[in-house]
């Protein structure tokens, strides 16, 4: 999702005005909106002399430190945080520590003789110019964690202090962006929802907001010139529609809207089941995760273990530099025994050259079909041979699955098999317990579905990557807004490609798991069963909500519905058909929540 403000025109009806933008975190609040301007602090270049160079590194040095004191403060802040809230923290701190930030502060002092101030802005502009470049949607929006400490430094050094106890009660957060730092300090007053102008799917502060459950919207173009402080808005965090001045009417209609999330169930540890149809079909739900505290978690979710673990989660504890071997094998067995028999299946590092420093020589154009995934694990070997060794340390005694990501054919698998199978002797022949992991690959380019009979003999199993099968399909930048129209998950030649990896992933007796956004939406969990899906893996706050909808529809409607759906010739078609179905058969499921997200 790209990070840039809609440009839709406000809609005015009986004195409510609709602001139209996009849901990043689902839920409906009503409140008074609370304005939250950025705190911009003014200064200018200052050339210095010689002799009082220590004095602004002295005070650069003095503001560092006090940003790191209050970092530290931050993940010790008691109350109802995130479980993502510390492990961005510790990205935070890292940047000051151990990337070339802190660093390159220094040397422009040393070089330009000028003051503390102009040198932070100069060096932080570089590093946010760098990364927001990167067309990752999860890497690629690392640049607000850049803007949100060089802020906290600069804050630092003008002494001025950030207080949050201005938030009322029932306050919606209104700012044109809310850092990470920002939410976990307005947590301590539970806003009840928050819009901004800028941020994205993906983006930490989001990722933490749906963690705690708060209703967001973002893309709201000029957003202090339609809102202001004490405004009545109704956040409608299910379609990503703002509704200032709302009558009476709306708030009541809108406190009847059910949350799916509502309806979950925490389930004991020991006794997980698989999720059922009304008919007796039996859906493995297992969970996309980031993180050891990801991790601990599955079991009351409602989750089998972990079906993709994105192992560039990683390079958050090393920014630009790729994670020891020692410090894979403790993550993955860490996380390994935490899972036990239901099973971790780790993704190998699906980054680009870009994402690996602040670097910004040789900058990919276009990274996206460039040197990323299982491409750069070739181009850098030694560093997948490492990854690879860690991985089938940590299988030993435990079940371990490797994913490979982005192949587009036969000769990709054969050569990381030929890695895997080298590592696996190697380690053996030296004394160390190497495991046996299974090895599948991400279905996400054109050429594997259209290669899918013959890779499929040749794996465990296959996960299909839908936001990136969608994109290469499709020919549409998943980041751009621009052509956000054009990105259409309904599309027939999406569905059909589904449909025929999982056909030839059931006449080889593989698994074929559904991953990606579309996996982790009720939405569209009719549909997917119907193509033939039996196993899904999905972020954790998804998982009550998709194991609701199985557990209240039946097998055999959703193939009904799937071949209802194969005669449609365009997205919109597929989506009329879909709305049309539920409610005839599911009113119960959708009705108050017939809605894509």
């Amino acid at each position: 999702m790209n990070s840039i403000a809609t440009s839709s025109t406000p809609i005015e009806t009986n004195g409510e005005l609709e602001l139209a933008g996009t849901s990043v975190s689902r839920g409906v609040a009503v409140g008074k909106a609370v304005c939250l301007f950025g705190e911009k602090l003014q200064f200018f270049r200052v050339d210095i002399a010689g002799h009082d160079l220590q004095t602004e590194i002295d005070r650069f040095r003095a503001a560092l430190n006090a940003a790191k004191y209050q970092l530290n403060q931050l993940t010790n802040v008691s109350g109802d945080l995130p479980p993502s809230a510390s492990g961005i923290f510790d990205v935070h701190l890292m940047i000051l520590e151990h990337s070339s930030f802190a660093e390159g502060v220094e040397n422009y002092l040393a070089v330009h003789l000028v003051n503390a101030e102009w040198a932070l802005k100069t060096v932080s502009d570089e590093h946010v110019s760098r990364q927001s470049s990167v067309t990752d949607q999860g890497i690629g929006e690392r640049y607000i964690d850049v803007q949100d400490v060089a802020e906290r430094v600069m804050n630092a050094l003008d002494g001025s202090d950030n207080s949050t106890d201005f938030l009322t009660e029932n306050a919606v957060v209104i700012a044109s962006m809310v850092r990470p730092s920002t939410l976990v300090e307005l947590s301590r007053h539970r806003p009840l929802a928050i819009v901004t102008e800028y941020g994205g799917w993906t983006s930490h502060a989001f990722i933490m907001a749906r963690e705690m459950r708060i209703p967001a919207v973002t893309g709201i173009a000029d957003i202090f010139r339609v809102i202001a402080d004490g405004d009545l808005l109704l956040v409608d965090g299910y379609n990503g529609k703002i509704i200032l001045r709302p009558s009476a009417d709306r708030v009541s209609k809108s406190e009847n809207v059910r949350d799916p999330v509502q309806d979950e169930i925490l389930i004991p540890p020991g006794h997980l089941e698989d999720p059922r149809t009304l008919d007796g079909h039996a859906i493995v739900i297992r969970a996309n995760a980031e993180n050891i505290e990801s991790a601990a978690e599955l079991h009351l979710q409602g989750a089998r273990g972990i079906g993709l673990l994105r192992s560039e989660y990683l390079f958050g504890q090393r920014i630009g530099s790729f994670p020891t071997g020692d410090e894979q094998t403790r993550a993955y067995s860490s996380i390994a025994k935490l899972v036990g028999e239901n099973g971790l299946r780790i993704r190998t590092f699906d980054v680009n050259a870009d994402q690996l420093s602040f670097s910004g020589s040789g900058r990919e154009r276009n990274p996206s079909l460039g040197l990323r995934a299982i491409r750069l694990s070739f181009a850098d070997e030694e560093n997948f041979r490492t990854q690879i060794r860690s991985i089938l340390r940590a299988s030993a005694g435990n079940n371990v699955d490797i994913v490979l990501p982005m192949i587009s054919g036969l000769y990709e698998i054969y050569r990381a098999k030929n890695v895997i199978e080298n590592e696996k002797t190697s380690l053996r022949q030296a004394g160390v317990e190497a495991g046996d992991p299974r090895v599948g690959v991400m279905i996400e380019v054109p050429s594997a579905v259209l290669m899918i009979d013959e890779i499929v003999k040749n794996v465990d199993f296959v996960c299909l990557g839908t936001n990136d099968l969608v994109q290469y399909l499709l020919a549409v930048d998943r980041d751009n807004g621009s052509v956000a129209d054009w990105y259409q998950t309904l599309h027939p030649a999406v569905l059909r490609s589904i449909k025929t990896v999982i056909r030839a992933a059931d006449m080889a007796d593989i698994p074929a798991v559904m991953c990606g956004e579309m996996a982790g939406s009720p939405f569209y969990t009719p549909l997917l069963i119907g193509l033939g899906a039996r196993e899904f893996s999905m972020n954790l706050n998804a998982i009550a909500a998709v194991r609701n909808v199985i557990a209240g529809i039946s097998f055999e409607e959703a193939f009904d519905l799937a071949g209802q759906v194969a005669a449609a010739s365009t997205a919109s078609d597929v989506e009329a058909k879909l709305r049309q179905f539920y409610m005839e058969k599911w009113p119960h499921l959708f009705e108050s929540n017939l809605r894509i997200s």
